[in-house]
């Protein structure tokens, strides 16, 4: 598992709270060097549930009128029936939430935390998955919901229910460190802003500046990835001469709250002069 020393990350719980989708993605932060914070509608201690009966109190560190998203790296949302829907009445706590989402900040939400997204204006246009009751709120919230453990889309990490949890920790700390989607989730990844220019000279190049990795190579082309996001290159079977195309996904581009779509696949268009004898593209999820 990657490392996320010195991340600070915001868990918003209050009364309710599901207790080992709380305790879980916690102990995930803190032993990958993370520095998990308990914030929550107000001080002293939040109770814990187990499903129906009654878990142990946890201490809470913050409360949402007392700190900023700009404070954090990214949010977790766990869930509970009661514990999701006293929050999306609180509207400090969705402004909070709100925050991270302007920002486009990583943020994990598992079970009834859905509800809190919805309140907050942010599953329109998303892929996500949920506790199943959630199905129709975030379908009428303009969601694309899927029965999956663990989906990530646009820096969300999102899962079911605690028999999920094992998926859920991996993706948000991978998400937190700034990783790679997951090949089967990297066509709804979008870099919050401009990733740098892709470092190739041919396109049989294999020496990719630090901060790059190949995720994936094929016949059918190449994925690369940054910490700000992917860029996938591919050839065409065309040898002819002719300029670099680039083209984007306008919607996706709006949703991550970033520039239009075809200025963000200019700017990952230029590429070198050794590309001039063959024609490529470069798509911009």
């Amino acid at each position: 598992m990657p490392t996320i020393t010195g991340k600070k990350v915001a868990f918003l719980a209050t009364d309710g709270v599901e207790r080992v989708e709380l305790d879980r993605p916690w102990e995930a932060v803190a032993d990958a060097g993370g520095m998990p914070t308990l914030v929550s509608l107000q001080g002293g201690q939040i109770q814990a549930f187990d499903h129906l009966d009654k878990g142990d109190r946890k201490p809470v560190d913050k409360t949402v009128s007392e700190c900023r998203p700009d404070e954090f790296d990214a949010l977790v949302l766990p869930g509970g029936v009661a514990n999701g829907d006293f929050i999306r009445a609180d509207e400090r706590a969705v402004r909070f939430v709100k925050g991270f989402v302007d920002a486009g900040k990583p943020i994990s939400v598992i079970c009834h935390g859905g509800w809190v997204l919805i309140e907050a204006g942010a599953v329109r246009g998303r892929r996500m998955t949920s506790w199943p009751s959630l199905r129709t709120d975030l379908s009428c919230a303009g969601a694309e919901w899927v029965d999956e453990e663990v989906v990530v889309d646009h820096r969300m990490v999102s899962s079911r229910s605690p028999k999920d949890l094992d998926a859920f920790c991996a993706k948000t700390i991978e998400q937190i460190a700034g990783l790679a989607c997951s090949i089967s989730s990297v066509a709804r990844c979008v870099p919050p802003r401009i990733a740098p220019k892709p470092p190739f000279s041919s396109p049989r190049n294999r020496d990719f500046r630090p901060g790059w990795r190949r995720v994936r190579s094929s016949a059918a082309g190449r994925w690369l990835v940054s910490a700000a996001g992917w860029v996938s290159v591919s050839r065409t079977s065309s040898r002819t001469a002719g300029s670099t195309r680039a083209t984007g996904s306008a919607r996706s581009w709006e949703t991550a709250g970033s520039m239009g779509a075809g200025r963000a696949a200019g700017a990952l268009g230029r590429m070198d002069s050794g590309l001039a004898s063959s024609r490529s593209s470069i798509s911009v999820r």
